[in-house]
């Protein structure tokens, strides 16, 4: 698949659009395609991560995720039956106090042979309902902690 990106503007500190996206465990809570996220294991700045995920087919994999603190976080496919590669990234930029840009990115390689048209559809139907997500997550926890 080719590289996707996609960014949108999150009306939260980015502090907490960071900690949401680093929370892997929690991203079932509102990611239904995410059946089960596990920190296997944290090396400083490095966490390892199993993700259940059912799109088309359920699919386990594992991913090497490099934490930059309020920056964002930076991902490589370390293990999986089913893909070839995951790469991607979240980047944070703060707008002002209350807002930050988020922008992320993905190229994902299934192995085997799988249409384009199904890879497309994927990543142009996925992609916004993802960052629609994060963003709904963040701004409804950040009103509930604000005073």
């Amino acid at each position: 698949m080719p590289n996707t990106e996609q960014d949108i503007v999150i009306n939260t500190p980015i502090q907490t659009i960071y900690d949401i996206v680093c929370d892997y465990e929690k991203y079932p809570e509102f990611l239904p395609e995410i059946k089960r996220a596990s920190l296997l294991q944290r090396q400083e700045n490095i966490a390892y991560v199993e993700f259940e995920l059912e799109l088309i087919m359920r699919i386990t994999y594992i991913l090497a995720i490099t934490e930059t603190p309020y920056e964002g976080i930076r991902w490589e496919l370390s293990e999986s039956r089913h893909l070839k590669s995951n790469v991607g990234g979240w980047y944070l930029t703060k707008v002002d106090e209350q807002k930050a840009k988020a922008n992320y990115d993905i190229s994902v390689e299934l192995k085997g042979l799988v249409p384009k048209s199904v890879m497309q559809r994927l990543t142009e139907k996925t992609l916004p309902l993802t960052l629609k997500r994060f963003k709904d997550r963040a701004e409804k926890l950040y009103g509930e902690s604000s005073p």
